[in-house]
């Protein structure tokens, strides 16, 4: 397993270089700059700011240049705060890494808890309700949750604020994130179930009397849960970032929120210093997930 764990740190960080590459020379290929305004900008002063940040250098200088100093921890100052870039993009990770590990300690148990009742109940009523609710959570769009949300519980209700770090006002957004993970948990568990519930140890334990409790959670949701940890980790990475349609909606100053921001501001550091903490989240969420699921499952083999 060492072997195996270090490979995927290397090919982590390979991973890691090309999303940082590509994100980099794409971000140039785009017509427009950062210092590109509807007002004239002095000639002296506009060149002044490209020497400044080495944007009249040649793409791959300036990629070299942006490396180098990433590997050292730098990841430069915004072409448009000038604050540092590492500053903003963990402040900003901090708020949204709170809400996304909510929304995972809620989708995740109530996710399996809904898939392992479906595969139990399969085929009745209780079954059908859970697949035409996940299917709907699943179809409809992030931003029409979140705006419904917003509308009723907070315009219309009152019960909640639309944006607090503190109090209820983080409910709102918790429930936003954690739904689309919550549904693809729950339809993930109950396949996952019923091919477990099916197999010949799950019906000689029922023969020998076993209580269908521990029949359910003992034997069949242990078989049932590498599937489910496998999926876990994408999700993960994608919640502890921020989703940039929720906290769009909520107003919420998190990653999801600053990266699209820096956008449509050309901010092109904090663009790359964003890209580069996901890339590098998803590929250390995917090694825990098939090391976990590994640990659930010791058949699985790691190649």
């Amino acid at each position: 397993m060492l072997r195996y764990a270090l490979k995927r740190v290397f090919l982590a960080l390979l991973t890691v270089f090309l999303v940082a590459a590509i994100t980099f020379f794409a971000m140039h290929c785009i017509p427009g700059g950062p210092f590109d305004t509807e007002k004239a900008t002095d000639p002296a002063t506009r060149a002044a700011l490209l020497s400044r940040f080495h944007l009249d250098k040649s793409v791959p200088e300036q990629f070299w240049l942006y490396l180098s100093g990433a590997v050292r921890g730098d990841f430069g100052i915004s072409l448009k705060t000038g604050r540092e870039v590492s500053q903003m993009v963990f402040g900003a990770f901090g708020v949204s890494a709170w809400l996304g590990a909510l929304s995972l300690l809620a989708a995740l148990p109530l996710g399996m808890g809904l898939g392992c009742l479906a595969a139990v109940k399969r085929g009745r009523a209780g079954d059908h309700a859970m697949l035409a609710l996940t299917t709907l959570l699943m179809a409809t769009p992030g931003f029409v949750v979140a705006t419904l949300l917003l509308l009723v519980f907070c315009l219309r209700l009152g019960w909640f604020d639309v944006w607090s770090a503190n109090g209820g006002g983080s409910v709102l957004p918790v429930v936003a994130l954690a739904l689309y993970p919550m549904a693809y948990i729950a339809r993930l568990t109950r396949a996952s179930m019923l091919e477990a519930l099916s197999r010949d140890y799950v019906r000689a334990e029922r023969a020998r009397g076993l209580r269908e409790s521990a029949v359910i959670f003992k034997h069949a949701l242990k078989n049932a849960a590498p599937p489910v940890a496998a999926c876990v980790g994408p999700m993960a990475a994608y919640a502890l970032t921020g989703s940039m349609v929720v906290e769009t909606v909520f107003t919420i100053g998190g990653l999801g929120s600053r990266f699209v921001e820096s956008i449509g501001n050309r901010d092109y550091p904090v663009i790359m210093a964003a890209t580069i903490l996901l890339a590098a989240l998803i590929a250390l969420f995917s090694l825990l997930s098939d090391l976990a699921c590994r640990a659930l499952d010791p058949r699985v083999e790691l190649s």
